[in-house]
């Protein structure tokens, strides 16, 4: 039906690589630079990774989703750019997994970086990033980043989004239903 709604999940990745791409386009990110330049708290560790292997999946650094996730659960007001400054504080002490460029592992937090290091890079929200660089060059006039709905400070997942086509997980299970927060 044209009037559903999806939630892109890791396809996202590739709307990260666009924006990221127009930003190199214009200067305002260097893709061969480190991600320290664009992100001055990355843990000491980290420092040497590039923007090019967050990208490519081959940064080193750990997958720290789950604390992202965990993060904005505790303190859903500080929303996902508290959320990654508490992330990368309590990250301070860890060290990467291998070398940047040595090995490649599929890390989704890999590209929270990106976004981060974008959203610092552009002096501007990731979501308007998205769309500036993203939707409006491509004409999608009812495209938009959703935000968690909170009810007395807490994620409210108790109405589904309007029009939401359910999503599914594989897992060795079998899977099922994705569980899905409400946006507004």
């Amino acid at each position: 039906r044209m009037e559903s709604t999806f939630k892109l999940f890791s396809t996202s990745k590739m709307i990260t690589g666009i924006v990221l791409m127009a930003l190199a386009e214009r200067g305002t990110v260097d893709l061969n630079a480190t991600a320290q330049t664009y992100i001055p708290d990355l843990p000491a560790a980290w420092r040497g990774l590039t923007m090019k292997e967050l990208l490519q999946h081959t940064s080193g650094a750990p997958d720290l989703t789950e604390d992202l996730l965990k993060a904005i659960q505790a303190n859903p007001r500080g929303g996902w750019t508290g959320g990654m400054a508490t992330v990368l504080k309590a990250a301070q002490a860890k060290p990467l997994l291998e070398s940047p460029g040595q090995k490649w592992r599929y890390n989704n937090f890999g590209y929270e970086l990106a976004a981060l290091a974008a959203q610092n890079a552009a002096h501007k929200p990731y979501e308007t990033l998205i769309r500036e660089l993203v939707f409006q060059p491509a004409g999608m006039k009812t495209a938009d980043v959703a935000r968690l709905r909170l009810t007395g400070g807490k994620f409210d997942g108790s109405q589904p989004s309007p029009n939401l086509t359910v999503g599914y997980a594989c897992k060795k299970d079998g899977g099922g239903p994705l569980t899905s927060y409400s946006f507004v």
